[in-house]
């Protein structure tokens, strides 16, 4: 496994924690989610995010398997090296995105969401792990509106994070939040996890992504 997909898969997992990039392991594995961590470098939110014990599992693995390629040529070409560092990553990750974003076909030059080009993806990528088209729908209609807000609004903890817009990095990574909020009864991998994360995450909100 390379470094750089260590990286991506720790993200998803803990959602900018810090991680070793030598193995899939992260210091905050065993820690219970009552537990507080800064989830990236602008704000401090509950760590509730792990998608894992709700749904998306199979939506990331799959999206990682194919677009593996796309990650390491946006990496590069962000922070113009070779060598993946969990530093580096962390620190371009919202341009990292927006690259992964152009390079795909549904964000603009200027880092705004391309609507029905993010649909189609989408739509494609949900269907490949078989979730069932109302839970698709559900999700593609509240991430939509989460980068439209996110758009507008332009937070200032993002500015304050990076010069690049929030639409690509939300349109990835934000789609963990979207999955547990969303995750009904019959697709939770546990449901008394699931059930406690998603409670959590409504109350907090306002955490990104």
């Amino acid at each position: 496994m390379t470094r750089l997909v260590v990286c991506y898969l720790s993200v998803l997992t803990s959602l900018l924690m810090l991680v070793s990039t030598a193995k899939l392991d992260h210091p905050y594995h065993n820690q219970t989610i009552d537990q507080k961590e800064d989830v990236h470098s602008c704000s401090k939110c509950t760590k509730v995010i792990n998608y894992q014990h709700c749904c998306g599992e199979e939506y990331f693995k799959n999206r990682l398997s194919d677009d593996t390629k796309t990650l390491t040529h946006c990496y590069r070409q962000v922070t113009g090296k070779d060598v993946v560092t969990t530093e580096e990553f962390h620190n371009k990750i919202r341009c990292i995105y927006q690259c992964i974003g152009q390079t795909l076909k549904y964000i603009d030059r200027e880092g705004y969401l391309i609507a029905d080009q993010y649909i189609k993806f989408l739509k494609e990528k949900l269907s490949a792990v078989k979730y069932p088209e109302y839970f698709q729908n559900k999700v593609i209609k509240d991430i939509i509106e989460r980068i439209k807000i996110a758009t507008e609004n332009n937070d200032i903890s993002i500015q304050k994070c990076t010069e690049c817009k929030p639409a690509g990095y939300l349109s990835d990574l934000g789609l963990a939040r979207v999955f547990i909020i969303n995750c009904p009864e019959d697709l939770m991998k546990d449901k008394d996890i699931c059930k406690i994360m998603q409670k959590r995450i409504k109350e907090q909100d306002h955490c990104l992504p």
